[in-house]
């Protein structure tokens, strides 16, 4: 069954259909021309640039309630702009670092969690979760010394 399609391979000029240069001049070969005025509306607009990645640490200080935010990148205009708007924030020039008042800890993280200009991992410090696991502790104590004291009629459910 080789031979039939085998000679073929002979004759290039064959296998091209003469009639295709001819189509051409039927259609406008040039692509249709955009009208500039609209390609804004066409086009969705430039892609935007891959925000950067940054990882930013906040560390406790172990004096004058204050928590450092450290980025691994160096310093970083996101980061900057993020702790400026921070009441509060210092800028540190010594050790190149913005450091917060304690208490802005959870808008500084959500602010930079939030940010546009880039991807930012929040490194929280670990005390701050450990005073966060001492204030549950100490409701759950108060929520159990309540139910001691038969205040919390809810809790109990088994008294009678």
């Amino acid at each position: 069954g080789q031979a039939p399609s085998g000679h073929r391979v002979c004759q290039p000029h064959d296998q091209i259909p003469h009639h295709h240069h001819r189509d051409h001049h039927h259609r406008d070969p040039r692509p249709v021309p955009i009208d500039r005025d609209n390609y804004h509306r066409v086009q969705p607009g430039p892609p935007a640039p891959q925000p950067r990645r940054l990882t930013v640490e906040l560390i406790l200080e172990k004096h004058g309630g204050r928590v450092a935010v450290s980025c691994r990148q160096g310093y970083d205009e996101a980061v900057a702009s993020v702790c400026r708007s921070i009441p509060g924030a210092v800028y540190d020039g010594y050790t190149r670092r913005w450091t917060v008042p304690d208490g802005a800890v959870a808008d500084v993280s959500r602010a930079l969690k939030s940010t546009r200009d880039a991807t930012v991992e929040v490194i929280a410090p670990v005390p701050m979760v450990l005073r966060a696991l001492a204030v549950v502790g100490q409701l759950e104590r108060a929520a159990a010394k309540a139910e001691a004291d038969g205040s919390g009629s809810g809790f109990g459910g088994g008294n009678e």
